[in-house]
């Protein structure tokens, strides 16, 4: 199962895991989002990651501060 860490300013590394199934992953600050950033500088809808051929690839929905 494929994973990425998220990296917070202040806290831990955290490791999550990508469902399989789902073709998209939606990162950010709101509750409708599969994983929750609480840092006060990503975005309610911050990026999605979506699966591509071979990998996935990392879109920013128009955040403020960007993705890296």
């Amino acid at each position: 199962m494929p994973r990425i860490i998220i990296t917070e300013p202040g806290k831990s590394p955290q490791p999550y895991r990508l469902k399989v199934d789902r073709s998209e992953t939606k990162i950010g600050r709101g509750s409708d989002n599969e994983i929750l950033i609480e840092a006060g500088s990503a975005s309610t809808h911050h990026c999605v990651m979506k699966r591509g051929n071979g990998g996935f690839i990392l879109e920013d929905l128009g955040s403020t501060n960007g993705i890296k």
